[in-house]
């Protein structure tokens, strides 16, 4: 870009338009457990609007977030960036898949960094090549690695990241130190305090 600009004498901004400031945008939270809900308090200082589905959420901590929860469908047709975050159950499985990605703006983008599964890719990646949605930024697979036929490989409007959202330096030592505070926790009888779920 910048030495086709300098041959013409002018800036080409084909390959950043549109781009829009966060101030006024909807964002769209599935799931507002421990992670959704530090998503909507992180990101509360960008102006964003916040559409938030959890069915499962408690009257208590929806006051303490001083929030409304609305249905599925509401996220899908008014966000303008769907991020998820709830786990993997047969409910969530392809949540984004050809029905919901057609419900969504054309200027919308989905966000996965929760569990691969909740994305069917090949529903997104037709959404994406039709653009029926405007992109997609995927850190999670249903096969991790994912093989090379994966659909979403080569698209221009689909950022992947080889699941890799959770990483800094600091947080791969709390990491390991959490897992030593579980055992020192269930060689002394107690409960643990982080109950993974296994995948559906």
């Amino acid at each position: 870009m910048l030495e086709d600009s300098s041959a013409r004498g002018s800036w080409d901004f084909n390959d950043v338009v549109p781009m829009y400031q966060m101030a006024g945008q909807t964002l769209g939270i599935i799931g507002c457990g421990r992670i959704g809900s530090r998503v909507y308090q992180k990101l509360q200082s960008f102006g964003f609007k916040f559409l938030i589905c959890d069915p499962y959420l408690s009257a208590e901590r929806k006051r303490e977030l001083g929030i409304e929860v609305v249905d599925h469908a509401t996220v899908f047709r008014n966000s303008d960036y769907i991020t998820l975050h709830t786990p993997l159950t047969p409910e969530t499985r392809h949540l984004v898949n050809a029905r919901t990605l057609a419900m969504m703006k054309p200027t919308a983008y989905v966000v996965n960094t929760a569990r691969g599964p909740m994305v069917d890719p090949q529903a997104l990646a037709e959404a994406l090549k039709n653009r029926v949605i405007a992109g997609a930024a995927i850190d999670v697979y249903d096969v991790e690695p994912p093989r090379p036929d994966y659909p979403l490989f080569g698209l221009p409007n689909a950022i992947l990241t080889p699941h890799l959202a959770w990483y800094s330096e600091n947080a791969g030592r709390c990491i390991r130190e959490l897992i030593v505070l579980e055992i020192d926790r269930f060689l002394a009888g107690q409960p643990p305090r982080y109950v993974g779920k296994p995948a559906i």
